[in-house]
C-alpha cells in the first residue's frame, strides 16, 4: 500500500468485496499508518451497516486485542485493553451535541496518557471535534459488490 495519505494528498480510496477484506484493510492502515502514533483520533462515517464495526474489528486484530469487539451502540463506548495499543470503541449516534458534551469523551479525546486508538462511530454528531491528537477520518459508502472506503489524514502534533 502506498503511503500516499501520510505524504500530503488528500486520501486514498479502497474498495473491500466483504467483511473480511474489510477487517485486512483495517489490519493493514494500523500496521502502516497508525500504529507508529502514541493515541489517535479515527472518525468512522458511514450509514448503518457500512462496515464501520468490522473495521474496528481488524484494528483490534492488528493491536493484539482477544475479546470480541461488538458495535457499542448501547453502551456509547466500549474499551478493549490490546497488547500493542488499547482500543476505545465509540458511538455516537443515539447522542445529540449536547449530550456529547456532558460525557466524559472530551476528555479522553484530549490524550489519555496510554497507547490508545479512538474509533468514534457517527462523528457528524458533533460538528467540532475538540483535540489534541493525530486525526484520521474513514468514510464508508455502500456498493452493490462491497465498500468504498475513503481514508484521510486530517492532522497531526
Amino acid at each position: 500500500m502506498a503511503d500516499q495519505a501520510d505524504s500530503g494528498a488528500p486520501d486514498t480510496l479502497f474498495f473491500t468485496a466483504n467483511e473480511a477484506a474489510t477487517e485486512k484493510l483495517a489490519g493493514s492502515l494500523y500496521e502502516e499508518r497508525l500504529s507508529r502514533h502514541e493515541e489517535l483520533l479515527v472518525l468512522l462515517y458511514g450509514e448503518l451497516g457500512a462496515g464501520k464495526t468490522a473495521f474496528c474489528r481488524g484494528l483490534g486484530q492488528a493491536m493484539g486485542i482477544t475479546e470480541t469487539i461488538n458495535s457499542p451502540s448501547y453502551n456509547l463506548l466500549n474499551i478493549y485493553s490490546g497488547q500493542r495499543h488499547n482500543l476505545y470503541h465509540y458511538d455516537l449516534y443515539r447522542l445529540s451535541p449536547d449530550e456529547i458534551t456532558h460525557t466524559e469523551f472530551l476528555d479522553y479525546w484530549n490524550g489519555c496518557g496510554t497507547r490508545t486508538i479512538h474509533a468514534v462511530e457517527w462523528p457528524q454528531r458533533l460538528a467540532e471535534w475538540p483535540h489534541r491528537l493525530p486525526l484520521y477520518s474513514l468514510h464508508f459508502r455502500i456498493l452493490d459488490a462491497g465498500r468504498e472506503i475513503t481514508f484521510e489524514k486530517i492532522c497531526s502534533w
